[in-house]
């Protein structure tokens, strides 16, 4: 008979133990396992470990990170010393004897987890609270080099400052200086050293004033400038009254005019330098008047400021379209060869419907550049309108075969099906062999299970970045993509650059859920799909930087409004990452945009990305043709979300009819698709009699 097994009374000194001993000692115990030597199992549980294994350790996470000890102690013995998830428990409990600990106990931790993201994490918060603590040695027998994010470097080097390499500390501490928007207040000591020693001086501050004129940090500004009246001599007393102007400038460029003579040159260059950066954003055309003006002293400037301030001068010219610089601006870029102002060029020469001056810029980018897709389509319709069917055959064919929004259309023009690279299902010979069993994959599993997202994205982060080569990333987007791990496959199959494995990228995730959703709105299932995919590529639980939540990424004002229009109240923001409810508020939502905007897709998604404010906005440019409307939109994530998403849906429709042994997108099905994107928006011409 077996004795191996825990009583009550056993698992309870055990865990007490655990609170009571000093970590570093804590972390050299061997651990228990959770089957006899012998192969048999524990004895059975007790009412405290109630609950399925994901809901026990969700559990014991949340009381350790709310510091509750003794249901941790409570919960802990149903887990067993040798979970899967140890690592995130005993990580809150080091977190909790911060500052206390010696780093020996952070490092024994390091080395015991170091297959997980959590060495990094407990290092990060071991700094900042041996800084706060001041307990400055410590710090640096932690690390012996200094940190990448910029607090924990302020405070890594302020300890080598006060216990180690003075100089090289005050080195550092004068290169991180010079950034035009405020530091953390870490850095604030460090400055204050660097400041008394001499290595930043009054000309370092006048260079990070005109640093934070260029970031718009008026703050800032008056904060430098009111250091450079500290300082003592004619250079400095110079300086500061650089700094007046400077903040001057910054309300009213025009100013410029009246900055005083009896300034030294090299300032008021810099102040005119500053002027026509300023002014190039706030009033283009004068700000081209005010180049020519000063041109002499301009083009005396160092060459890489001279070419900033007309590559901005020449950029907000294209972007706004100011008739008064055109002539400037095309002299500028004939002899500029940068492929970003030229892309603007072309672009607005498609929106004023220039089709010769489409050809023209086309011709004059890189040769690479000229082969994409979006250019090789605006080349056909240019030789379209040129009456030239050969060429303009030719170029729509080159679109035609990529995958690209503009190669679909491409594709509607001459008439044919499409058909891009990697709709067929990766051959059986070629995917990928099959990962072993692995205590990162398993992490991951049992996070998902236990409904920590985040840490099962950061274990997946890691597994990316420590994967040897593209073929283990590619069999790690074949594992999640086996584990229904949509999101994580997505993102593996682009870190491996598997651009041409659709199934990898463009899973059927949530069909059900979406496809329900759709039918009740009468949605093209397809086109909601593609949304999805856009949004949030997958993760029912993605939350955007403005707060947009779930697998449509609704922000939560707007999901209570539309709550509100189904009967779904009240709702509440975790609400949002149920990817049913997502789903239906999402289709509710797109289909209001839709009657809103007379049925267009191209309208709709462009308030879906944007707001339909603004769509109403350039719908002052209802009467350009559809494609030529697009072009138009004025923000770059528009243009690019509209587009993206058009051609998720063609693909979706192609991978669900290969995967169903229907026939493939045809010409006939293109053309009824393209055919919806016009009204109240007109056809390009070449579709008109098409969808006539």
């Amino acid at each position: 008979m077996s004795h191996c097994y825990f009583s009550a009374t056993a698992l309870r000194a055990r865990s007490a133990l655990r609170l009571v001993l000093p970590l570093g000692l804590l972390l050299g115990i061997g651990l228990f396992t959770s089957a006899c030597s012998d192969g048999t199992a524990r004895a059975a549980p007790t009412a405290e470990c109630s609950g399925s294994p994901a809901e026990l350790f969700s559990e014991a996470l949340e009381a350790a990170r709310a510091d509750r000890w003794q249901r941790v102690a409570r919960i802990e013995p149903c887990l067993g010393e040798a979970h899967p998830l140890t690592a995130y428990i005993d990580f809150h409990r080091l977190r909790t004897a911060l500052p206390d600990i010696e780093p020996a106990a952070i490092h024994r931790y390091q080395a015991r987890y170091d297959d997980t993201p959590l060495p990094d994490v407990i290092e990060r918060v071991a700094i900042d609270r041996y800084a706060r603590a001041g307990r400055h040695r410590a710090l640096l027998e932690l690390r012996d080099t200094p940190p990448s994010r910029v607090q924990l470097r302020c405070q890594w080097l302020y300890a080598q400052f006060r216990e180690g390499d003075r100089e090289a500390a005050l080195k550092t501490a004068s290169e991180l200086w010079f950034w035009g928007r405020s530091r953390p207040a870490a850095c604030d000591p460090l400055f204050d050293a660097a400041r008394a020693a001499g290595l930043i001086d009054a000309e370092a501050i006048w260079e990070r004033l005109q640093l934070s004129f260029r970031s718009n940090e008026a703050g800032m500004m008056r904060y430098l400038t009111r250091l450079l009246g500290e300082y003592e001599g004619a250079r400095a007393r110079a300086l500061e009254r650089g700094g007046v102007w400077l903040q001057r400038l910054h309300s009213r460029p025009e100013r410029i005019n009246e900055v005083p003579s009896e300034l030294p040159p090299a300032i008021r260059d810099a102040l005119l330098a500053a002027a026509l950066y300023r002014m190039a954003h706030t009033d283009t055309a004068a700000a081209l008047e005010l180049y020519q003006a000063h041109q002499e002293q301009a083009e005396r400037l160092a060459p890489e400021v001279h070419y900033e301030l007309t590559d901005r001068l020449a950029w907000y010219s294209v972007i706004r379209d100011i008739s008064a610089n055109r002539t400037w601006l095309d002299a500028y870029l004939h002899h500029r060869d940068d492929a970003e102002l030229l892309e603007h060029r072309i672009r607005r020469a498609v929106i004023e419907q220039d089709w010769a001056a489409v050809l023209t810029w086309i011709d004059r980018l890189p040769a690479e550049q000229q082969a994409a897709a979006r250019w090789q389509y605006w080349r056909g319709r240019a030789y379209a309108q040129l009456d030239e069917p050969q060429r303009r055959d030719y170029a729509f064919q080159a679109a035609a075969a990529q995958r690209h929004f503009w190669g679909a259309l491409a594709a509607a023009h001459l008439g044919i099906g499409y058909t891009p690279p990697g709709l067929n299902p990766l051959p059986a010979e070629k995917a990928p062999e099959p990962l072993p069993p692995s205590a990162a994959l398993r992490r991951i599993q049992l996070l998902i299970e236990a409904g920590e997202f985040r840490l099962a994205d950061d274990e997946w982060s890691l597994l990316l970045r420590n994967a040897s080569d593209a073929t283990e990333k590619r069999r790690l987007a074949a594992q999640a993509h086996t584990h229904g791990w949509y999101s994580l496959a997505i993102r593996a199959a682009a870190t491996a650059r598997a651009f041409d494995v659709l199934e990898w990228r463009f899973p059927f995730a949530f069909r059900d859920e979406i496809t329900r959703a759709a039918e009740r709105f009468d949605l093209d299932p397809y086109l909601l799909m593609a949304i999805a995919r856009r949004e949030s590529a997958f993760n029912p639980h993605a939350v955007s930087g403005a707060g947009a939540a779930g697998l449509l990424q609704l922000m939560p004002a707007t999901a209570r409004q539309v709550a509100g229009w189904t009967g779904h109240t009240p709702l509440q923001r975790d609400d949002l990452f149920e990817p049913s409810l997502n789903a239906l508020l999402g289709a509710a939502y797109f289909e209001h945009l839709l009657k809103r905007f007379d049925g267009n897709p191209i309208l709709a998604l462009a308030a879906y990305n944007a707001g339909s404010g603004r769509v109403n906005q350039w719908l002052a440019n209802a009467d350009l043709p559809f494609d030529v409307w697009i072009e138009a939109v004025p923000f770059r994530e528009t243009r690019n979300y509209i587009q993206y998403v058009l051609i998720y849906r063609l693909l979706f429709a192609e991978l669900g009819a290969h995967h169903s042994e229907e026939e493939n997108l045809s010409a006939e099905a293109l053309a009824r698709f393209v055919c919806q994107l016009a009204t109240p928006l007109p056809h390009p011409a070449g579709l008109h009699e098409r969808c006539e």
